[in-house]
């Protein structure tokens, strides 16, 4: 198998934010990482979703404050 063939072109137009919220909108990696990012962490991370996909952003807020003991910052 090609280098082609395993990795797609990049578009004439790549927009690092849209690439980064389709990665990071996928609700298992959520509940897999989501509690064990800071606070901080996981509210940066969802304002960063909430540009591109606000149920994403919604899903990582609510899988971090099922474990967190402060979770009316969020």
């Amino acid at each position: 198998m090609s280098a082609d063939q395993m990795f797609p072109p990049v578009p004439a137009y790549y927009d690092p934010v849209t690439v980064f919220a389709e990665v990071f909108a996928d609700t298992d990696l959520a509940g897999d990482l989501a509690e064990a990012l800071t606070c901080s962490e996981v509210n940066v991370l969802a304002g960063l979703l909430a540009c591109r996909d606000p149920r994403a952003a919604e899903a990582w807020l609510e899988e971090h404050r099922q474990q967190c003991p402060t979770p009316h910052i969020h």
